[in-house]
């Protein structure tokens, strides 16, 4: 049987020097023999940790495997979860220790539970470690209870960055409706960008005119077009309605069309519309 004492320490490596980190768990524990009297010091003994969900559904999140000499160590071992050979199917294989240890809320199915197959975690739920063994004389042996996997002091810290959670932190998004990553966020808050920014926050910005101007606006010799037809009195107005209106009353569009022929005609209201009559003698 397994003395059902065991301690688990959260430790940080650095591989080759990078600045690249990989974590992992220390299990260490003491098997003894079914009298609780004798350790146990086969020569490979094989060890089997399971990374479970922490609910009723007890998923399968994560299995690996670790076969070790046990010979001349009175029983005592010592595991890294997170370095073992991987086993298992699907998502227990496949996934990271890290991301079998995620509270980031994604829904996980097709897993192996005990009840139902899927798992979305919560923010601050817990793993459970369950341990087996197999010394290749007593068979596969699992310890009774499972070991709850919580968050050291530091870890604890580390769910927040100077008390800021991560439901209030932005994600990067990219996909076919948005376009929220690195370099575009880069890309906006350029210094030039990031001033025109302020500018149009401010009313003051050049490149584009105010919907309530404060002050008059050069329009650089540049053409206002598609412009409607006034109907207040202060509305600018366009060169269709100029051209064919006279005092806000119609004009006969003939008017258009006046030559030296017509010199001497004088404006007309003939109830409808403005014409060029000659004058009566």
């Amino acid at each position: 049987m397994i003395q059902k004492t065991f301690s688990l320490l959260v430790l940080i490596l650095l591989i080759n020097g990078t600045a690249q980190a990989a974590s992992f768990l220390v299990v260490e524990g003491h098997l003894l023999d079914s009298g609780g009297l004798q350790p146990i010091e086969a020569p490979s003994v094989t060890f089997t940790l399971n990374v479970l969900s922490p609910g009723a559904e007890s998923c399968l999140l994560y299995r690996e495997t670790h076969t070790v000499n046990m010979s001349g160590t009175r029983g005592y071992f010592n595991l890294n979860l997170g370095q073992g050979s991987r086993s298992g199917g699907g998502f227990a294989d496949t996934s990271s220790l890290s991301q079998a240890l995620s509270n980031d809320a994604t829904p996980l199915a097709g897993l192996t539970c005990a009840s139902g197959s899927t798992y979305t975690s919560a923010f601050g739920d817990h793993r459970n470690l369950r341990l087996s063994y197999n010394d290749g004389v007593n068979g596969l042996q699992t310890l009774s209870q499972d070991i709850q996997i919580g968050a050291s002091g530091y870890a604890l810290s580390a769910q927040s960055i100077d008390g800021i959670n991560s439901a209030d932190l932005l994600v990067q998004r990219d996909d076919g409706g948005h376009d929220l990553n690195q370099a575009n966020l880069e890309n906006i808050f350029t210094t030039a960008n990031y001033t025109e920014l302020l500018a149009l926050l401010s009313g003051s910005s050049t490149q584009y005119l105010s919907g309530l101007p404060a002050t008059n606006f050069d329009m650089n010799s540049n053409q206002i077009v598609n412009l409607i037809d006034p109907t207040n009195p202060n509305d600018a107005a366009n060169k269709n309605y100029v051209d064919s209106n006279i005092g806000g009353a119609v004009a006969d569009p003939s008017l258009a069309s006046l030559s030296v022929g017509n010199a001497g005609d004088v404006l007309t209201w003939n109830g409808t519309q403005w014409t060029a009559t000659s004058p009566r003698c």
